[in-house]
């Protein structure tokens, strides 16, 4: 039996979360569910089957799928540049360094 548009759209938003957690693979599986419930959505609109609160409750869900999706890119691209800030300073502490772990800069014989 399939599941209503509101058990889908109930439980769109963890599946969305979770599909995060598992990788790029699931992440594309729930962007074809989502573009599937999208196309449920729009024929029920068009055949007047969907009542204002699943509709309301369409509207919440995809905008709270939205936000999250937007915070998770930025959150990404954060990461990316706290991660070349990083190894900017590690090559900068290993550029420093021989190979004996004895500082180079002259600032004494610091062994590591």
């Amino acid at each position: 039996m399939p599941r209503s548009l509101d058990d889908l759209l109930s439980t769109a938003e963890d599946e969305f979360l979770s599909s995060i957690c598992k990788g790029p693979e699931a992440v594309a599986t729930f962007y074809s569910f989502c573009l599937d419930l999208q196309n449920t959505i729009g024929d029920a609109i068009d055949q007047r089957l969907i009542d204002d609160t699943t509709l309301a409750a369409a509207h919440t869900t995809f905008s709270r799928i939205a936000i999250l999706a937007d915070q998770l890119v930025d959150l990404n691209k954060e990461m990316d540049t706290i991660s070349v800030a990083l190894q900017g300073d590690l090559n900068s502490i290993f550029s420093r360094l021989d190979i004996t772990g004895q500082e180079q800069s002259g600032c004494g014989n610091v062994v590591l």
